[in-house]
């Protein structure tokens, strides 16, 4: 009879410790949900001021379809390309600011270097 009360204490907690787990996760995939709707809405923002400032390109130089194709092109194959480290010679991560084998800095050229792109 002892025993049994014992097991059915334990039960209680497990069955306690996983409606707590339960919650967390809901409250996580909730704040996941949040953030992902945050996201696309930059997302789409973003998209509309891109395709804006691509017909002020249009309308005033005249630029076309294929010329930025190309471009995209050609920027999409350089941002693939590994940066090597100015110091030391070796590649540098991509999210890294610095050498992770001799710590300089990583030296930015372009402002879209900053924003990761």
């Amino acid at each position: 009879m002892a025993g049994s009360f014992f097991w059915e204490m334990r039960q209680q907690q497990n069955i306690a410790g996983a409606r707590g787990e339960a919650q967390s996760a809901a409250r996580a995939a909730e704040s996941a949900q949040s953030n992902l709707k945050y996201l696309e809405d930059k997302v789409a923002n973003l998209t509309l001021v891109c395709r804006a400032l691509w017909e002020l390109l249009q309308d005033k130089h005249g630029m076309t379809d294929e010329e930025l194709l190309a471009r995209v092109q050609q920027l999409g194959t350089a941002s693939q390309e590994a940066a090597n480290c100015a110091e030391c010679g070796r590649v540098l991560g991509k999210r890294l600011n610095k050498c992770m084998y001799c710590g300089a800095e990583r030296q930015i050229t372009s402002v879209f270097e900053m924003l990761g792109a």
